[in-house]
Formats: C-alpha cells, sequence, structure tokens
C-alpha cells in the first residue's frame, strides 16, 4: 500500500495557499494543475481528492460570522 503523500490537514493547507496567491480565485481543475505542477508532476491529486477538500472548506467559510460566498464556482480568499 502506498503510503500517503500529505500528513493529515496538510493538503488544505496547500489549497489554501494556492488559493490565497491566487488574486482571483482558481477552479478546483486549476487547483489539480497548480498542485501538480508545485510538485514537479510526482504528484497530480486526483478531482475526488480535491473537490471534497474544497467543499468542506467552503462549509467553513459560510459558518463564518459575516462571511459570504460568491455565486461563483470557485472560492476566492
Amino acid at each position: 500500500m502506498t503510503p500517503p503523500v500529505f500528513a493529515h490537514g496538510h493538503l488544505r493547507l496547500y489549497l489554501l495557499s494556492l488559493l490565497a496567491e491566487s488574486e482571483s480565485g482558481m477552479h478546483g481543475y486549476e487547483l489539480i494543475q497548480a498542485l501538480g505542477d508545485r510538485f514537479g508532476g510526482t504528484y497530480v491529486p486526483s478531482a475526488g481528492t480535491i473537490y471534497p477538500r474544497l467543499a468542506k472548506l467552503e462549509e467553513r467559510v459560510e459558518h463564518r460570522p459575516g462571511a459570504r460566498l460568491e455565486e461563483e464556482p470557485w472560492i476566492g480568499v
């Protein structure tokens, strides 16, 4: 069995870092490509890995007092 690439919670931190670096937010596919680039192609996450984590991040933003989500299909920070 292959060991996990990220320790618990670290993928979320990478996603947040990529979103913070982006000026206008990123689509999930763009995040997948950016992570693949960051790891030199040795690790490219699947959509099944990225989208559930984005959904969790979105839930956290929705529950933060005063937070507002745009109606766009991307998450901006």
